[in-house]
């Protein structure tokens, strides 16, 4: 190149990297996560492939039970069921719609209040958490965890029997033997059952899904239709 070392300033690039016994001056582009991707400052510059990084996407996590809840719908809707099931298993811990807050004091059992714990998981809602439990581990092939997170959701109050005997998402725990037998603790077994059962029901299937309130109504129809079928069966006789 025959420059002298007091002309370093007029040199251009390649002369310089000719120099410095480098192929040309590197600088990074972005990171992939697994490493720095580098691309050649000048080809990069003349070409202009220097790009922006994408910016990243941030779930926030649920904060209540509810939000859990339709959050695993969507996951489960979509076919994640593993990730379904931990957004479901995870509401239980999260602050619920039940009537119940209890009062914090500084000093226990009894002292300054200060305020109100967050409300309790409802009813409604740990129905829908092991109701859909339950179908996701249907769906893992897990069954026995199946059959008990089921177990869960009746002792919770859930009480749709039709739809625990017809839903596709739970078929193969109705195929297990055991299955039978915990139908037979729930499940009316007579005509007073059935009524009394009948009564007690305040949500729709739907409803006891996403784990909404309960709609009421309906009882005292049911009831004067009981007393009217009962005075038929009486005067009949």
């Amino acid at each position: 190149m025959g420059a002298p070392v007091d002309d370093l300033m007029q040199l251009d690039d390649a002369q310089l990297a000719t120099l410095l016994g480098a192929d040309g001056a590197t600088v990074p582009v972005m990171l992939d996560g697994e490493g720095v991707v580098v691309s050649s400052a000048g080809a990069a510059a003349d070409s202009g492939e220097l790009e922006a990084a994408p910016a990243p996407e941030f779930t926030l996590a649920p904060e209540t039970a509810a939000a859990a809840i339709d959050k695993g719908l969507a996951q489960y809707k979509e076919g994640n069921v593993e990730e379904a099931l931990a957004t479901f298993t995870s509401a239980l811990d999260l602050p619920g719609s039940g009537p119940i807050r209890r009062r914090r004091a500084m000093v226990k059992p009894a002292g300054p209040s200060l305020g109100f714990e967050d409300a309790d998981v409802s009813l409604n809602e740990q129905i829908a958490i092991h109701y859909n439990c339950a179908c996701c581990y249907a769906k893992l092939g897990d069954v026995q965890s199946g059959l008990v997170s089921l177990v869960r959701s009746m002792e919770a109050g859930y009480d749709d029997y039709a739809n625990v005997r017809g839903d596709d998402d739970i078929a193969s725990l109705r195929a297990d033997d055991r299955f039978e037998g915990i139908m037979a603790r729930f499940e009316p077994q007579g005509v007073l059952e059935g009524v009394m059962d009948a009564l007690s029901r305040g949500t729709t299937n739907q409803q006891r899904k996403s784990g909404g309130a309960p709609a009421g109504g309906g009882g005292g129809a049911l009831i004067g239709g009981f007393i009217d079928a009962v005075k038929g069966k009486l005067g009949g006789k």
